[in-house]
């Protein structure tokens, strides 16, 4: 979290300050003949380092991952993360999701309007899932991005 003052902001973790960064004063600049605004950053490692202790063991499945690829065209206005919103509040079982492809062609899907395509991950850390769990989650997903944003499934 960054709460800016005059010419700075102070850097928190957890509520603890970890630093600053801001512009250096204008009469400390003039006193060392620096002739260019300047900007500073400072940090406080003992914060960083405590923030950075707390870790928590996520185990891992020794179950093999279901890879799905799902590509939609959808409106520029709707934001990246309500699509992930849609992704991961489907099931426990989408265990990542990857954007790698976007197109936009003004003729065919209107100037407004662009694909996107998505690579979901399932994974099951106690045991491998079938291809019907993982259909029935995918055509959930597309219902939703139908009826959350009007989205045209490819």
């Amino acid at each position: 979290k960054i709460e800016p003052t005059q010419d700075r902001a102070r850097i928190l973790i957890n509520g603890f300050e970890a630093g600053e960064i801001g512009m250096v004063e204008p009469g400390l600049l003039t006193a060392r003949k620096i002739l260019s605004p300047t900007t500073f950053w400072r940090c406080d490692p003992k914060v960083i380092f405590q923030a950075c202790q707390k870790t928590h063991f996520v185990p891992f499945s020794q179950f093999p991952s279901i890879d799905r690829d799902i590509s939609f065209i959808i409106d520029k206005k709707v934001q990246y993360n309500r699509v992930l919103e849609v992704f991961n509040s489907a099931s426990p079982l989408v265990a990542s999701t990857e954007l790698f492809d976007t197109f936009e062609d003004a003729k065919r899907f209107g100037p407004d309007k662009w694909s996107m395509a998505f690579r979901l991950r399932f994974q099951h850390l106690e045991r491998t899932l079938t291809s019907g769990e993982i259909d029935a989650i995918m055509k959930d997903i597309g219902q939703k991005l139908i009826s959350q944003f009007s989205a045209q499934i490819r």
